[in-house]
């Protein structure tokens, strides 16, 4: 059965739109990512086809490309974006400060590159950040949205960051560059210094663990309390208790290699 007929479309995509569909308002801020190209990928293993996508994480949301097949060259040229969550305030000085402490708690973007495993599992091939404090003496460029309520074309000046970050890997080498355009609607208001929102995102020892950790003979008769609970509940048990020991080891490094503390043993067993 062939059905003929039209379709009417209420809301038009944003103008010029590459990548994905969004609906934009000029009320509210986002954070647009153009990914372009990837210069070199040289996956880990041996494979004669590489097919591969990247996924953008910013305040725990991902988003992810199409994928680009048999290609060590991918140029993706695709758009992403992100609406900054924010309250509803009147008045502007307000929603300044509401933008510097949201661009503040999430202050980079990660981006990671993947090779698609067809019916194995996929393989995660590195990954670079890009640090908002980076716009700030980015020039300025026109940017033309479409406002879905308005149904109008929107033109504003925006700070446009242009750059190429190198794809790193804590599992195996890696030197592929990914090229990307990063900026915002609205720009980012004079007010806030954005290198107030740069920080070392390694963990700290929590406040109320610093001093105890400064102080080597309490840390000392922690460490004896440690090891005499450790053989009086688990000796005989299937555990390893030589590891658990280690009373030292309170950090970890994840994939991004980040050091994280865990409070796991501190918890547990109450060292304050």
């Amino acid at each position: 059965m062939i059905v003929e007929g039209r379709v009417l479309i209420q809301n038009l995509p944003r103008y010029r739109q590459k990548g994905e569909m969004t609906f934009l308002s000029s009320i509210k801020n986002y954070i647009f990512l153009t990914i372009g190209r990837i210069d070199n990928i040289q996956p880990p293993d041996d494979r004669g086809v590489v097919n591969s996508f990247i996924t953008v994480e910013w305040g725990g949301n991902s988003k992810k490309t199409q994928t680009i097949y048999d290609s060590f060259r991918p140029n993706f040229d695709q758009e992403l974006v992100f609406q900054i969550p924010m309250p509803k305030i009147k008045q502007p000085h307000k929603r300044v400060l509401a933008l510097k402490e949201e661009l503040k708690l999430k202050n980079h973007i990660v981006i990671n590159l993947w090779l698609d495993g067809g019916d194995l599992p996929n393989m995660h091939i590195g990954f670079a950040k890009i640090f908002f404090d980076e716009l700030s003496d980015a020039p300025k460029e026109e940017r033309t949205f479409r406002d879905t309520k308005t149904k109008k074309d929107v033109t504003v000046q925006t700070r446009i960051l242009n750059t190429t970050k190198k794809i790193t890997s804590v599992m195996w080498d890696t030197s592929c560059n990914v090229t990307m355009q990063l900026w915002m609607i609205p720009d980012i208001p004079r007010e806030i210094d954005l290198s107030d929102t740069r920080y070392n995102p390694t963990d700290n020892y929590p406040p109320e663990l610093e001093t105890f950790f400064t102080n080597k003979q309490k840390v000392e008769e922690a460490k004896k309390r440690w090891s005499q609970c450790l053989e009086d509940n688990f000796q005989g048990k299937a555990i390893d208790i030589t590891r658990l020991k280690n009373f030292n080891s309170y950090f970890v490094r994840d994939q991004y290699d980040q050091q994280h503390f865990l409070p796991y043993y501190v918890g547990e067993y109450g060292i304050g």
